[in-house]
């Protein structure tokens, strides 16, 4: 390197000396460059996580609602049928006794009572678990 160096005179040393140095300010000022765009491409990175991590969660609560309400509608629609099928039961059981006091007077009357008391139990049931309709709005 000193051979070469030594054939070169001092301003075109100093000419190359000045053009290496530009060089590398360019080469700092481009790795400034890319080291400031990697830190803010990180916070709109850490940005759009938290955003997804937000919108994650929301998730998560829809669909423990959506399980809750799927949860109730099935108990609901197992209570239902289990009660139609004892209904189910009595009016077949109900059409047997008639079927069979069909020749006995004293065995329908007695059948027509038990059927009158049974269906104003069943009014009565009705009536206390049917919820109160609310009032109109008023003007």
């Amino acid at each position: 390197m000193l051979i070469i160096l030594g054939a070169i005179d001092g301003p075109t040393l100093m000419a190359k000396l000045q053009a290496i140095e530009d060089t590398d300010n360019q080469i700092v000022t481009l790795l400034t460059s890319l080291v400031n765009q990697s830190a803010a491409d990180g916070q709109i990175l850490a940005a759009q996580l938290t955003n997804l991590t937000a919108q994650q969660q929301k998730e998560n609560e829809l669909m423990s609602a959506m399980t809750d309400a799927v949860t109730a509608l099935t108990n609901q629609v197992t209570a239902n049928t289990t009660v139609e099928g004892s209904a189910l039961v009595l009016i077949q059981g109900i059409a047997a006794q008639i079927t069979a006091a069909a020749g006995n007077p004293a065995q329908v009357t007695a059948l027509a009572s038990q059927l009158k008391t049974s269906a104003d139990a069943l009014a009565a049931a009705v009536a206390a678990n049917t919820p109160v309709a609310p009032a109109p709005p008023t003007a």
